[in-house]
Formats: structure tokens, sequence, C-alpha cells
């Protein structure tokens, strides 16, 4: 027998209910890491539980990953003035939906330099922090969001990206290519700079 969405559509007053209470977070729910147990944050298991909280005897929650790919990351030498492969950054796509409140999509992303890693743990991870993307948009949590930090591997793409040491997306080949053309057509133009046309 087909599951009909309509059977789990919540009534107005109970969307209401759902949406107060994906802002809650209780204390003990919060996470916190072996080598800093002060440091509490909404992690994964924190957001599902919220989640379950919130739509309790209401409704459900469903999360699925649509998309997921690794990109290469390569380092700079500074010493031989060349790049070298370093490890890899693991991405997803993903959406999290709730009935009667809608669908939030995000991305997550998981780094891991120095080595090639794990692939099966890498997507884990950016599946966590792809969930947790999607329910901040949903403002999981967001009564204590000033008092604690929301854990994403996302900051450490980004810093990654911003790092001029790295390197992330193409091969290395498609990279030194593309220096390649950028120094044909300055070569080009300071020639078409020397001849008057």
């Amino acid at each position: 027998m087909p599951v009909v969405i309509e059977k789990f559509m919540p009534e107005l007053e109970k969307i209401k209910d759902i949406r107060e209470k994906l802002k809650e977070c209780k204390e003990d729910w919060l996470e916190s890491k072996l080598e800093n147990v002060n440091h509490k944050y909404i992690g994964s298991k924190t957001v599902t539980r919220i989640l379950d909280y919130a739509t309790d005897g209401i409704t459900y929650w469903d999360f699925e990953l649509v998309e997921q790919w690794r990109e290469e990351v390569y380092q700079y030498d500074r010493n031989t003035g060349t790049w070298f492969f370093d490890g890899y950054v693991y991405r997803v796509k993903g959406y999290l939906f709730i009935p009667g409140l809608g669908q939030r999509s995000q991305y997550g992303s998981k780094v891991i330099i120095g080595s090639t890693g794990n692939s099966d743990g890498a997507y884990k991870s950016a599946a966590s922090c792809c969930l947790n993307n999607c329910a901040s948009m949903f403002g999981i949590g967001s009564s204590i969001y000033d008092k604690i930090n929301i854990e994403t591997d996302e900051n450490d793409y980004e810093n990654l990206i911003q790092d001029s040491n790295y390197y992330v997306g193409h091969t290395q080949n498609a990279r030194l290519q593309q220096g390649q053309q950028q120094h044909w057509n300055q070569q080009y133009q300071q020639q078409q700079g020397q001849y008057p046309s």
C-alpha cells in the first residue's frame, strides 16, 4: 500500500508547534569534543535529537543525499615552485524535508589533507555537515546559537580555498594547462603591443 503524504501533513497549529520546537535545544543534547569538554556545539547527533523531538507524534522528517563527489587538493611547494597532490575535499549535496515546513537543500564537505583518507568515512562526515547546514535553514536550535557553535566542516573547506598554498578543484594537469594558456595569452598580448596594427 503506497504511503500518502497527506497522512503526515500536520495541521496549522501543529506546524507552529514544530517550528517552535525546532528552535529549542536542551543543554544535555549538546555535544562536546573529547579534547575540550567545555566546548559545546550542535553536531549531527544534536540535530537529529531536535528533529525527532520537534516532529514526535506529529509527522516525520527525511534527509537524503542527492549527489556526492570529491575534489583534489594540491599544495604549493615554495622551495621547488611546484604543486603536489595533498588530499581530497569530499563534497555532498542533500536535502532535509519536513511535511508542512518544506524542503531545504544544502552542501556539506570534509577536507582530508595529507593522505587519501577513508572515502566512506569522509563522505559520512560530509553528509553530517550537509544535514547540519540544511537543519540550520529551518532554525534548528536557534534559541542557543549565541551560546554555542554550530559544528561544521564547511569552515575547513572555506579556509582551505582561501589559502594560497592550496588549490582545490580540477586535476593538476588541468591547472597546468590553465597556467600555460594564461602565459601564452600574456605573450601574445605583449607581441601585439610591440607591433602597431
